[in-house]
């Protein structure tokens, strides 16, 4: 039975609109058509509502654990945290994310949000480089980066940020926009509601093996997968896997777990959260391959 009793979004509409104020201040035009995300944490660090696309969504709680395991304790209110590292927990480096920190009563909240920019500098504009061999020939890879401190923004580090970019005031415009809705939804009350139930009383059970190829890959690539669904959740097996491709055509973390994401919201539709999808899934993948 595939069904939650986890948290539904408490504070969608309130998201929502976010995104949407998002979308508008954008400057590119893949965020303008709708590819952004807003979403807001507890002091777990867990995504309580979320607002956007599964393949940002899926981010959101992995860039707040490297905001986490980066800052610890030395996180307060006002500080504002800029991420783009498909390493830990993003997607492509296009991808910019800001977490805001919201100290509520002694306990810490984060609102994130996710945006696909124009540029970040690298071998061509857009962050899509077939000929790379290396991230930072795609772009300017941001790990974590502490933009505002207790409130005070840093302008030093927001224009070495910009600076490295073909489209300088493009990207500070956005980066504004990001923190200006990433501290709105950490001032969201992230006490959530609950779900109800919606079995999922199947088993089913499949397999494949494809060969990949395309500009971003130096040569053809052998990808098996494995997939059981089952009451527990989805069980997804990448062994046999070809190695990790010198190109740019490896599949991060996020980008598999937003497609697995996509399968299962398909079956239960708005019964379950983004999030609440994400802890129905289970990996398996050798190390070094193409999807770890």
């Amino acid at each position: 039975m595939i069904g939650t009793d986890e948290p539904r979004p408490a504070k969608r509409n309130a998201l929502e609109e976010q995104a949407g104020s998002l979308q508008a201040a954008a400057t590119s035009g893949w965020a303008q058509a709708g590819d952004v995300a807003v979403a807001a944490l507890d002091e777990a660090g867990h995504v309580i509502s979320s607002a956007g696309p599964a393949w940002h969504v899926v981010s959101c709680e992995a860039v707040v654990a490297a905001v986490l395991e980066r800052f610890g304790d030395d996180l307060g209110d006002g500080d504002l945290v800029v991420h783009n590292d498909p390493y830990t927990g993003g997607t492509a480096l296009v991808d910019l994310s800001v977490v805001a920190v919201h100290d509520a009563g002694g306990k810490r909240h984060y609102g994130i949000t996710r945006m696909r920019i124009g540029d970040v500098g690298g071998g061509e504009p857009g962050g899509v480089f077939p000929d790379a061999r290396l991230v930072i020939q795609e772009g300017d890879r941001v790990p974590v980066v502490r933009i505002a401190e207790r409130g005070r923004l840093l302008p030093d580090l927001v224009r070495r940020l910009a600076v490295n970019t073909r489209r300088r005031a493009a990207y500070e415009r956005d980066l504004m926009a990001l923190s200006r809705s990433a501290e709105v939804a950490a001032r969201l009350d992230p006490t959530p509601t609950r779900a109800k139930r919606r079995p999922w009383r199947v088993r089913r059970e499949g397999a494949a093996t494809v060969t990949l190829r395309g500009d971003l890959l130096r040569e053809a690539r052998r990808l098996n997968v494995r997939i059981v669904a089952s009451r527990s959740g989805l069980e997804v097996d990448f062994s046999g896997t070809a190695a990790s491709d010198p190109g740019p055509g490896n599949i991060p973390w996020a980008v598999t777990t937003a497609a697995a994401v996509e399968v299962l919201h398909a079956v239960l539709g708005e019964a379950e959260s983004i999030q609440a999808m994400v802890r129905r899934i289970t990996w398996s993948a050798d190390v070094g391959c193409m999807r770890s």
